[in-house]
């Protein structure tokens, strides 16, 4: 019975090892894995901070010409008024000087 468990226990022990060797590999990849990716996102981080300025720059721009488009919408209503204010008063003056005839 004990040449059994120490059976058992070397098969285990090779199980233990075989898992090690494993782990090992696992963690190898996982630096490999992580070291790749850490260059990659040092690679586009420039990248990022260019295209958020630029699309900082774009907002900006976009907002001003709504601002602008606002801003003329608005005189041209007040031009509308205006005219017709202005109609009124030469319709007004039309009919003075009609009288006067």
């Amino acid at each position: 019975q004990v040449s059994k468990l120490e059976k058992i226990h070397n098969e285990r022990q090779q199980t233990i090892a075989q898992l090690d060797k494993i782990l090992e590999k696992v963690a190898q990849q996982h630096d490999e894995m992580a070291s790749k990716f850490q260059g990659e996102i040092a690679d586009l981080k420039p990248r990022e901070e260019e295209l958020k300025k630029e699309t900082m720059e774009l907002t900006k721009r976009l907002d001003h010409i709504t601002w602008k488009s606002e801003m003329m919408e608005k005189k041209m209503a007040d031009m509308e008024s205006s005219t017709q204010m202005m109609n009124k008063a030469i319709a007004t003056t039309q009919e003075c000087i009609n009288d006067l005839n």
